[in-house]
């Protein structure tokens, strides 16, 4: 019986404990005690700058607490210095980029604690001049977070190469000089990650340009973006990106956007500048013109490029006194109108597309060399050849001084030449030595300020077809 009635006790012994520990469990410790901190917003900044780090603390009892500031996370050799400044304050400062993280903990008199983690972003300051070949790494996977910042115009003169996702970011008027042919520009991100230019500010014209002055096969830009430049003058024009003529300068651009420029988007001064490729790309909301160049550079352009929103919605034609087609090719229709500032002279055989809309501006026309041709065959819309402004004798017109027998129009619109200080007429034949051909047939001739189409004394051979005539000055054709 006594040893049933000692059972019996351990068993209701064994289950009163075992209800006190459920009880325990179930009522964990009340945090009324615990203070709440909250280490606010990430921190967006730079090398070399000094970044105030406040938080706010509460103590539900009132109670006084403590902070204590911990890097738990930082760039290989990095030394990054915190100072208090205040009670819920401190300072942090370092001289290498990357990615920081503080652990930040208040801590109360009554030993209860909160904690919190504060993300640093701090991009590199890119030096006023880079004269060894470097390799800039994408220290950020979100494009929110600059990478490096060019405070000041920089001077490039050995090659730099940007990996995939570097974004830059510039201050006002700054810009990036690749000056030199042992300079370069490798910017070859992809379509995940794009490499990135633009201002702090991320206003239209806000920083300068990226400037090629370099005769170098590594100039590549591929899935860039140039936004926001273009806010002073290169070569006499603003531009985002400019690629000086007297340099030879070459360059590839593919699966690019230029964007919010306060002047052009691509600009090359002068016919020598050559672009290796072109493709697939973006040029919108610029300010004047999205691109303007020498005339060959018209055989590398696509039709899967997009121009839109531009305050100038044509490309631009323009080298010295005159732009020159010095080897054949074919002028590409790629969706907008070319307006020419400087006269075109053909020194090779060149093929225009259908649907290519040349604009000439007052003094300006199209030379055809001895020893080159034009061929100008519509197979689809009509190829024109214009004024830029819309009344007889806007510009000169075109004149042939070669004997080709590949000389030929077909499906041609010519009008608005004619200037009567020019060769009389749209389209003027040579016939001094070695003289000249053409065969003009399906086109229309009109509005020239002397004859539509005059064939001048001597070895001048027309022949023409079906052709439409009106509003012609002088009349239609003088053949002399």
């Amino acid at each position: 019986m006594k040893k049933l009635n000692r059972l019996l006790f351990s068993a209701a012994f064994l289950a009163s404990l075992l209800v006190f520990n459920a009880c325990e469990k179930d009522d964990p410790e009340p945090d009324g005690n615990k203070p709440t901190l909250n280490v606010g917003a990430d921190i967006i900044g730079m090398t070399d700058e000094t970044y105030p780090i406040n938080v706010t603390v509460s103590d539900p009892d009132g109670n006084d607490f403590t902070l204590s500031w911990k890097v738990i996370e930082s760039p290989v050799n990095s030394t990054p210095e915190i100072k208090e400044i205040g009670k819920t304050s401190s300072s942090f400062t370092t001289d290498i980029a990357g990615l920081y993280k503080i652990e930040i903990t208040a801590s109360n008199t009554n030993g209860k604690s909160d904690t919190g983690v504060l993300t640093l972003y701090i991009g590199g300051k890119l030096p006023r001049s880079i004269n060894t070949k470097t390799t800039y790494p994408d220290l950020f996977d979100n494009e929110d977070y600059p990478d490096y910042y060019a405070l000041n115009n920089i001077q490039i003169t050995q090659g730099i190469t940007l990996e995939p996702g570097v974004v830059i970011e510039n201050a006002a008027d700054a810009g990036l000089w690749f000056s030199g042919n042992n300079a370069f520009l490798d910017a070859r991100g992809t379509a995940a990650k794009n490499i990135i230019f633009r201002g702090m500010d991320k206003v239209k014209g806000s920083w300068k340009a990226i400037h090629i002055a370099s005769n170098n096969v590594n100039n590549k830009l591929d899935y860039v973006q140039i936004l926001h430049a273009g806010s002073s003058e290169i070569s006499n024009k603003k531009a985002a990106l400019v690629l000086q003529s007297n340099t030879n300068t070459q360059a590839s651009i593919t699966n690019t956007r230029i964007s919010q420029s306060g002047g052009y988007g691509l600009y090359i001064d002068g016919n020598n500048g050559n672009i290796t490729a072109f493709a697939n790309n973006n040029f919108s909301d610029n300010v004047a013109a999205p691109i303007r160049f020498g005339a060959m550079n018209t055989y590398v352009l696509d039709k899967n490029s997009v121009f839109e929103n531009n305050g100038i919605q044509a490309i631009e034609l323009a080298g010295g006194t005159t732009t020159d087609f010095n080897t054949s090719g074919t002028v590409v229709f790629a969706g907008l109108p070319y307006h020419v500032y400087s006269s075109f002279h053909l020194k090779a055989d060149v093929t225009f597309e259908s649907g290519v809309t040349c604009r000439f501006d007052k003094g300006m026309r199209m030379r055809v060399n001895a020893d080159a041709a034009i061929v100008a065959i519509a197979d689809s819309e009509p190829i024109t050849f214009e004024g830029l402004v819309a009344a007889q004798g806007a510009w000169v017109g075109i004149t042939i001084e070669s004997p080709s027998p590949l000389n030929k129009m077909d499906g041609v619109i010519v009008r608005h030449g004619g200037d009567i200080n020019g060769l009389g007429g749209n389209i003027h034949l040579f016939g001094s030595t070695p003289g000249s051909q053409l065969t003009i047939v399906n086109s229309t001739i009109s509005d020239s300020e002397t004859w539509g189409i005059h064939s001048a004394p001597g070895d001048a051979n027309l022949t023409q077809n079906n052709n439409t005539f009106f509003n012609n000055k002088l009349g239609d054709i003088l053949q002399e």
